[in-house]
């Protein structure tokens, strides 16, 4: 990785991978601006270089999709990472296949609009960024998220409790496979 990590950032990197290791899901919630994203990306690099990264899925909101990808190349240019497109499904569906080790980054909406594409293939990760979008428990985007497998769940959010105790539980119930 090509960061300096401070030292809370190391423990929150090696806390994602006690809880993949033990087949568990996570919530990994602090305040914006400390590093969500770089830890997670720090912990699929982990992964990557271990050979065990399979195939990942980044479900974030329409405005952090270049993002996910800047901070990718910038602090993790081994991951192969696309954007999912739904006008190109035909070149994602080749990008899955060809990259067995691999980030595909999409957003909420398309989750929903896509989601039997999704289902298609076996997942190994999950990561829901700004996980409070999936914070009600009727919604179609949470009820998307629950429907599609994945061996390990990851929700990251700023906010992780805004309103009551239920949007944790929709977190909770989305984090655990």
């Amino acid at each position: 990785i090509k960061a300096d990590l401070k030292e809370y950032q190391k423990w929150g990197i090696t806390w994602i991978h006690d809880i993949y290791r033990l087949r568990l899901g996570g919530i990994l919630a602090d305040d914006m601006g400390l590093g969500k994203t770089l830890q997670t990306l720090a912990f699929l690099e982990l992964l990557r270089s271990r050979g065990e990264l399979g195939k990942c899925l980044i479900i974030v909101p329409t405005s952090l999709t270049y993002n996910w990808i800047a901070e990718s190349e910038k602090f993790t240019p081994g991951l192969t990472i696309s954007r999912f497109n739904s006008k190109s499904k035909v070149e994602t569906l080749d990008f899955i296949r060809k990259n067995q080790h691999s980030v595909l980054v999409t957003t909420y909406g398309l989750l929903i609009e896509h989601e039997e594409f999704f289902k298609e293939t076996e997942w190994n990760i999950h990561i829901y960024d700004e996980a409070q979008s999936i914070k009600n428990l009727s919604a179609k985007r949470t009820s998307a998220a629950r429907r599609i497998p994945a061996r390990f769940k990851l929700c990251l959010s700023g906010t992780p409790l805004e309103n009551h105790p239920g949007e944790l539980f929709s977190f909770i119930h989305n984090a655990f496979p």
